[in-house]
């Protein structure tokens, strides 16, 4: 069964999703946006760690007024949501052509490794392949606590997306691993 480990105050979810922040530009992101909201309650403390398209920005640095806005529509940061970004080179992708080793790569520097051990989650919830690839990643290092993890799979891009034997056998691989990590499975379109 799913184990969390009981404690007293809020439950510390961190969210592994590759697109939250503006601008959105698929399904990934419209579902990422209502799970993020779903935790923002008194019950909830959320860590968001994320991509965003490059630009002025650092390429690994707190969004936290950021996601306040895409969240909530509110300029200022919420006292239970916390922010990772990592600026990638190519934006409006979240299959095998997207920047996802990019956003692993990121995601495995010091900003966001400190802040994963500072907020010190109950749980990790990845977002479709590219967030547990993420956090396979990240897991690598001994100090990123350990904690159960959620695959929450927006798009099944093995059953959708699979246009040759390469694409099938990368995003079948990637699907599969995915499922046999976690602790639970959430298939939202599977074809």
């Amino acid at each position: 069964g799913f184990d969390v480990p009981k404690k007293k105050g809020r439950m510390k979810v961190c969210l592994l999703t590759m697109e939250i922040l503006d601008p959105i530009f698929s399904g990934n992101g419209v579902a990422s946006r209502s799970v993020a909201r779903s935790f923002l309650g008194p019950t909830h403390e959320l860590l968001v760690l994320c991509s965003r398209p490059q630009g002025t920005h650092d390429q690994v640095a707190g969004v936290d007024a950021e996601l306040a806005s895409a969240l909530l529509g509110v300029e200022a940061p919420v006292d239970n949501l916390k922010g990772i970004g990592v600026a990638l080179s190519r934006w409006g992708r979240t299959d095998r052509g997207s920047a996802f080793e990019e956003y692993a790569d990121g995601l495995n520097s010091d900003p966001a490794i400190e802040a994963i051990k500072t907020f010190d989650p109950d749980v990790y919830l990845c977002v479709d392949w590219t967030g547990t690839n993420a956090l396979r990643q990240l897991e690598r290092n001994p100090t990123v606590p350990k904690r159960p993890m959620l695959f929450f799979c927006f798009c099944v891009f093995s059953a959708l997306f699979s246009n040759n034997d390469s694409d099938n056998e990368f995003y079948s691989k990637m699907e599969g691993e995915s499922m046999r990590e976690s602790q639970r499975t959430l298939v939202l379109a599977a074809g």
